[in-house]
């Protein structure tokens, strides 16, 4: 009973999917000669080593066809399940296509290699008509995954553009109702079990790169101001195009955002460096959830990998972290300051509202605040932006610059993946007492 429960669980529920479309056999021989763009991102992917060689099939699934249209999985499915689309894909159509791997020692004469794991891509293609092939694969090792369409003419395609859709719509459509029909083929709590219990356990910690994400929604932010400000100079239009305090507010955004990924970038590293001594809810209130400045400050002590302290107390950097520090208390928290108020100051008769955040504040004053961060929406500038976009690029390089060099290597790669994967810790790795 308990093997034809089983059995149940796994067999996937047949759709019109199955019955409708032609499976198209991928042919041809995995090769150097033309790997398509993504193989480039094995040198920065802690998923293949640097050296490595990835071969491919030829990109068109039908020599010389060209790509009309490329939708990634999350635009095809409300919640996207790659593991999911590609078992059912698997069970009604039988193993995927190998259509890219990475290898090493590569020797082109005898075509040996030795495949590396967790490097391979693979692919479903499908014959919707006689001038439209429909692919599902993966990207970049199987991080990503679209639903793409080719055709022998992508002029002509695009020209009758109205049949091309439909037939791309239809299969789109089933493709959507064989996945929502075979559900059961995923069951979050048994994956997580077997992943963590078995050889893939060292990759069980992998992670979203939250301070990159952060990060570049900054960048964005910052981008879209400049094209707001931009479009309201060149027209000069009476009634600007957009509410007045918008750009402000973008650049308010981006400042916050920029703040939030060096937090986040501090997370990341005690998330992945911790002590294992550490490494308990115990001292979950010593050290994560200390104020940002001196979390910096304890990265040596806490975390493995540090061959030194990563900003020195009362230097420069540690002088402008401490004002990050203080900024973005009163920002996330919502702090009413003086300067936040209007006061009332009489001068004979007539009584004046004083507002620093706006009004000129007195020699002394001026000099003492020229450096110290705003406060106020409207006296954020994207020079400022900037300024606070610095300090944070220098505390996060000062921050990587005090690990050896093969965790170096590894914190500095998050300025450029969209993924955290586990670093390299050896039984050699500093921790410092």
């Amino acid at each position: 009973m308990k093997s034809n429960v089983t059995d149940m669980r796994t067999r996937a529920k047949e759709t019109v999917l199955k019955s409708r479309y032609q499976r198209l056999q991928r042919i041809g021989e995995l090769s150097p000669d033309h790997a398509p763009p993504e193989a480039g991102e094995l040198d920065r992917s802690n998923l293949a080593p640097p050296g490595s060689t990835y071969l491919c099939l030829e990109e068109p699934p039908i020599s010389g066809w060209q790509l009309i249209a490329d939708y990634p999985t999350k635009r095809v499915f409300t919640r996207p399940n790659e593991v999911l689309l590609y078992r059912v894909l698997e069970r009604f159509f039988g193993p995927a296509d190998l259509l890219g791997v990475a290898v090493r020692e590569y020797i082109a004469e005898s075509r040996s290699h030795e495949a590396l794991p967790l490097t391979t891509d693979w692919g479903f293609s499908f014959q919707l008509s006689p001038t439209l092939v429909a692919e599902v694969r993966s990207l970049g090792r199987n991080t990503r995954h679209v639903v793409r369409c080719w055709a022998p003419d992508a002029s002509h395609a695009l020209k009758n553009h109205e049949r091309p859709a439909a037939e791309l719509e239809r299969f789109l459509v089933d493709l959507r109702n064989a996945v929502e029909n075979n559900l059961h083929l995923f069951e979050e709590k048994t994956e997580l079990q077997a992943s963590k219990a078995g050889p893939l356990a060292r990759l069980s910690g992998s992670a979203i790169n939250v301070s990159r994400e952060k990060y570049q929604a900054a960048v964005r932010l910052l981008e879209a101001t400049a094209v707001i400000q931009d479009t309201e100079e060149v027209l000069e239009l009476d009634r600007p195009p957009f509410r007045e305090g918008t750009s402000e507010a973008l650049l308010l955004g981006a400042t916050t955002l920029f703040l939030v990924s060096l937090e986040a970038f501090v997370n990341l590293l005690y998330e992945f460096l911790l002590r294992t001594d550490l490494d308990d809810r115990r001292h979950d209130r010593l050290i994560t959830r200390l104020d940002l400045d001196l979390r910096i400050l304890s990265l040596h002590l806490f975390c493995r990998g540090f061959v030194r302290q990563p900003i020195e107390p009362d230097s420069d950097l540690w002088n402008e972290v401490n004002q990050l520090r203080e900024f973005r208390n009163d920002l996330m928290h919502g702090n009413v300051t003086d300067e936040h108020a209007f006061h009332p100051i009489q001068d004979g008769i007539y009584i004046f509202y004083y507002a620093p955040f706006r009004d000129y504040r007195g020699p002394s004053k001026e000099r003492q605040v020229a450096t110290r961060m705003r406060r106020y929406t409207g006296t954020i500038d994207d020079r400022f932006v900037r300024q606070i976009r610095d300090v944070v690029d220098r505390a996060q390089e000062a921050m990587v610059n005090a690990l050896e060099p093969g965790l170096a290597a590894w914190a500095r790669a998050l300025f450029d993946q969209d993924v955290v994967v586990p670093p390299p810790l050896t039984q050699a790795s500093p921790q410092l007492d």
